[in-house]
């Protein structure tokens, strides 16, 4: 009965990862022009019997919005809010040729959206902005992860996001982050932020109440030791609607483990039925 609940509960919950990449598709859509595009050159790409995905060399992937998994619902709207609308409709190709063949379905398809492409689907390792010494500091002022650190997605996805989404670069900070930027050390903490090869910093920081602050800062080219800062609120996201909990690919390794225990409980319970079937009827012929 245990295993069977465990088989019940995961099936619902990998039906309800579906779920969440078709509310994407439909938030895609509704969202804007480039949106709806992007879902018209993903179907393009999927349509059965078309064989239009063979015409590839490498795998292509997007809508990026598609492709992207939340690790903490509570942050979906600050992924969104790093990420720009031009790169959650983009798409991603693996090699200049299916680059150049994907632009060329795209203005056939009238579908302007941006392409981007990882020249052999690589990965390359993210390097922290801040030293060592500087990022233990900003830990002290509840600064602990990047915005990349709350996300799952393909190599190549990944790739465009660091390069054009900075999420390895942007902070997320807690409740004990928000008061320090409105107390007394605020100023060293923006010193601290901006202490790194670009001389300015995005950090996001949890309010209170599931709100969630912006803060952008720039060092200052006229005064030494001074940072410009500006806040703002972090709105709910128009497409990363639905956060996705957890790895689809996982929950289904789950389900058919789960699926195979159960089955083989199934099997032995059978077993152990038709020996006792067997010893009743030995008994009767006696």
């Amino acid at each position: 009965e245990q295993r069977s609940r465990a088989v019940g509960m995961l099936t619902h919950e990998l039906k309800s990862q579906g779920d969440v990449v078709r509310k994407r598709f439909q938030a895609l859509k509704s969202s804007s022009k480039q949106g709806e595009a992007a879902v018209r050159v993903r179907q393009w790409l999927d349509e059965q019997g078309k064989g239009n995905r063979g015409k590839f060399r490498g795998h292509v992937y997007g809508p990026i919005a598609v492709e992207l998994q939340i690790t903490d619902p509570e942050l979906t709207a600050v992924v969104e809010a790093q990420v720009p609308a031009r790169i959650l409709t983009g798409f991603v190709t693996e090699c200049k040729e299916d680059f150049d063949r994907l632009n060329r379905e795209c203005e056939r398809l009238r579908a302007h959206i941006t392409i981007y492409n990882i020249e052999g689907g690589r990965l390359k390792q993210a390097k922290c902005p801040y030293s060592p010494e500087t990022f233990a500091s900003l830990q002290r002022f509840g600064f602990h992860r990047f915005v990349k650190d709350v996300m799952q997605c393909p190599g190549p996805v990944l790739q465009v996001l660091q390069d054009h989404g900075r999420v390895d670069a942007a902070l997320i900070g807690d409740e004990q982050s928000a008061r320090e930027f409105s107390g007394a050390n605020a100023q060293e903490l923006e010193a601290m932020l901006s202490n790194c090869p670009s001389k300015s910093f995005v950090a996001y920081v949890n309010q209170g109440g599931g709100r969630w602050g912006s803060y952008r800062g720039q060092s200052s080219r006229y005064q030494a030791g001074k940072t410009m800062t500006t806040v703002s609120r972090v709105r709910k996201g128009r497409v990363l609607q639905a956060s996705e909990e957890g790895d689809t690919e996982d929950l289904r390794r789950r389900l058919d483990t789960e699926q195979e225990a159960l089955a083989a409980l199934k099997a032995d319970a059978k077993r152990t039925a038709a020996k006792g079937q067997a010893a009743m009827e030995a008994v009767t012929r006696a």
